[in-house]
């Protein structure tokens, strides 16, 4: 596309606005990005910022370094936006453009308590997060009976109290934290049998929550809330999140939490050249208003790119329909999360998914690394148990290996099984004569049909015992008869399975299996 004078502004540098302006850079368009932050910051990983367990560099890039060349950064906020006159309002100085992007992210709900001298902590930058980790390592170290109180029971204040309770823990102090809800309950649209175990977790590691109250007064050092004082307490504001702080003339649609409303192209009615993406826009799919997530910014940010250019080149635009592939919800030592709105998710698995999305749409190789170390590893929140860990292992790690064991074991097995009864069975009846054993055909069908059916039962872990114990049956007259007079290395295959099937006889298949879903 030849060189244009059609100018566009993105208000905003987060996913969506980055993901637009290297769309609308790619085809030469005149682009103005207006953003007063350094770095593109991965704002789900910023409760573990906060609790320490996230280092700085992991989750911000400095935005230098992934703009195009030919995008004019204003290094400010916007304050206002004429959506009619396709205005721009940024450090005083009106800006006319042919076309806007709105990506200016959200930010906390406003709290009542913000005078500067009793601001409570929020999360809406890394800035933010950096002062909330050094604040709080200093108050636990100067206050006698320490106790945290988060105000907001969604996903950033359960996030940011599991935090910082393990911070907590790991530096051997204890430490009280209550969340405060306003609702009736927290995590209300998870199933029963997630949300009991997320409560208890939460519970172990002292976070109380408190729902159908909200705190009343905060001094900078008390807070009430419920008709209760919390005395000398660390105090953070999570109470939801709303538009940005930026003002809109037009009449535009919007949601109770300013979220704008926008068309199947992200374009804003009745304003032709105005679009929305990112935590600014709220997308409606099949009357389903979507969340606000990376994933649905990163893509939504390119998509309003390209019907930019749409407009430009006399083309129609092309709907958003955003693939919603899941989610999970960390609390440091378990989750939960959602594939496709239809399976649940939870533990440490919930965990890995959350640390591995955030890797991989973090711009920078080192950061994608990191993340995945940290879905692997996750984190050592006590230094004796994780060694006890490293050289006894644990419950979930026996049941693991007995899984993996099994699955290996009952699908080999049946490599052998299967060709025996269904293929080779008069040969193998011809085998088991020669031995002089008594019924020669009954023996080798007994054998086919452990080596087959019995397999397929422990794959399964499916009354695992008896099968197991017909296994271990067959594999002895292999290893100590049939191979009997045999070296070694003949026996070595039989007693392998020998052995593999003794100990799902004395074990059983374990937590994993569909006899342990039975006794359920």
């Amino acid at each position: 596309m030849a060189r244009t004078t059609y100018r566009v502004a993105v208000v905003g540098g987060g996913f969506a606005g980055l993901q637009a302006v290297r769309t609308l850079c790619a085809k030469e368009v005149d682009v103005t990005l207006f953003e007063p932050r350094q770095s593109l910051v991965m704002l789900p990983a910023l409760p573990d910022v906060a609790g320490g367990w996230v280092e700085p560099h992991m989750v911000a890039t400095p935005l230098t370094t992934l703009l195009p060349r030919n995008v004019k950064h204003e290094w400010c906020g916007v304050s206002e936006i004429d959506l009619e006159q396709r205005l721009v309002v940024a450090d005083g100085i009106e800006h006319v453009f042919d076309s806007i992007i709105i990506s200016s992210g959200a930010r906390t709900a406003p709290s009542p308590f913000d005078q500067a001298s009793k601001k409570a902590h929020t999360l809406n930058s890394l800035e933010e997060a950096l002062k909330l980790r050094d604040d709080f390592v200093s108050y636990l170290t100067t206050v006698t009976k320490p106790q945290v109180v988060i105000v907001g029971g969604g996903y950033t204040g359960l996030e940011l109290a599991a935090s910082l309770a393990a911070r907590a823990k790991f530096e051997q102090k204890s430490c009280r934290i209550t969340v405060v809800e306003m609702a009736a309950a927290v995590l209300s649209f998870v199933p029963q049998r997630w949300h009991r175990r997320l409560m208890s977790v939460l519970k172990e590691a002292g976070v109380e929550i408190v729902t159908g109250t909200q705190v009343t007064a905060w001094d900078g050092q008390n807070v009430t809330a419920g008709g209760k004082e919390y005395r000398d307490v660390f105090f953070c504001w999570a109470a939801g999140s709303v538009f940005s702080d930026l003002t809109l003339h037009g009449e535009a649609e919007r949601l109770p939490d300013g979220r704008l409303v926008v068309a199947e192209d992200l374009s804003l009615a009745p304003y032709p050249g105005i679009f929305a993406a990112g935590d600014a826009a709220a997308i409606k799919f099949n009357g389903v208003v979507f969340r606000k997530a990376v994933n649905f910014a990163w893509y939504g940010g390119a998509v309003a790119g390209k019907n930019v250019i749409a407009l430009l080149s006399g083309r129609r635009t092309k709907p958003y329909r955003p693939a919603d592939l899941g989610w999970a919800i960390p609390l440091h030592t378990t989750g939960v999360g959602q594939i496709g709105r239809t399976i649940w998710f939870g533990g440490t698995f919930a965990l890995r998914v959350h640390y591995l999305m955030c890797g991989f749409r973090s711009p920078r190789f080192s950061q994608k690394l990191g993340f995945a170390k940290i879905g692997v590893t996750l984190f050592k929140t006590d230094k004796e148990d994780n060694m006890k860990k490293i050289f006894w292992g644990d419950t979930k790690d026996a049941n693991l290996g007995l899984l993996l064991m099994r699955l290996f074991t009952g699908g080999a097995m049946l490599t052998h099984g299967v060709p025996k009864l269904f293929f080779t069975l008069d040969k193998f009846t011809e085998i088991v004569a020669s031995l002089n054993l008594p019924m020669p055909g009954f023996l080798a069908f007994m054998a086919a049909l452990s080596e087959s059916l019995g397999a397929a039962l422990l794959l399964l872990g499916l009354c695992t015992r008896p099968a197991a114990a017909l296994l271990a049956i067959t594999m002895a007259v292999a290893a100590f008869v049939v191979h009997g007079a045999d070296p070694f290395a003949q026996q070595e295959l039989a007693l392998f399975y020998l052995c593999s099937s003794l100990l799902f006889m004395f074990k059983g298949a374990g937590k994993w299996s569909t006899d342990a879903l039975i006794r359920r």
